[in-house]
């Protein structure tokens, strides 16, 4: 059940906003706010028509990006930490491929997210673009990418922090390693990626 706020949304006063599974919904615009530029790229820019009946949550995913996340749960290395990820209600993860321009990281691909936070495991938000994580990978690692090595990559990421809540260490090196273990977990030898940056 959502809950009726008045607040301020950045362009103007107090503005009633319902929460829905913890996202807001601005009942003035009818659109969800997820801090993306473009509002509609993590459905594929058909809002009508891209939704998640399965009750999982990997949420709001293309038909592609759905794909991906059912062919990582094929994965033997970690096929069950996405399944876990995606099967539990106190945590949420959006993904969508968007706009270089929208990225907002030189890598081509990135997550933002927390930890434990307002009585979630976890939620993190991935945005990346095919084109220049490849173009990035090929320049500072000579190396190919496709979409399922970056959304391992960064799904690993998200993971990290999923399975490392508030109150238990964090480590940036060890945030790395898992993302690029995720990733390599889809690459066969001589292909992997031995570190996380250039």
């Amino acid at each position: 059940m959502g809950r009726v706020w008045q607040r301020a949304l950045g362009h103007g006063a107090g503005r009633a906003a319902v929460w829905i599974r913890r996202r807001a919904f601005d009942v003035d615009t009818g659109l969800t706010r997820f801090g993306l530029t473009n509002l509609y790229s993590y459905v594929g820019e058909d809002p009508i028509n891209l939704a998640d009946p399965t009750g999982r949550y990997f949420a709001w995913l293309t038909p592609d990006m759905r794909a991906i996340i059912d062919r990582l749960e094929l994965n033997p290395a970690i096929g069950l930490s996405v399944l876990m990820m995606d099967m539990d209600s106190r945590a949420m993860f959006t993904i969508a491929q968007v706009p270089e321009s929208e990225v907002g990281d030189p890598s081509g691909a990135v997550t933002d997210g927390s930890r434990a936070h307002d009585g979630l495991a976890c939620h993190a938000s991935t945005t990346f673009n095919l084109a220049a994580a490849r173009r990035r990978m090929e320049e500072n690692f000579g190396l190919p990418i496709n979409a399922d090595q970056v959304v391992a990559h960064e799904v690993g990421h998200a993971f990290y922090w999923y399975s490392h809540p508030q109150g238990v260490p964090y480590s940036d090196a060890a945030d790395d390693q898992t993302s690029l273990d995720w990733e390599n977990a889809l690459r066969d030898l001589p292909y992997y990626r031995q570190r996380h940056y250039p």
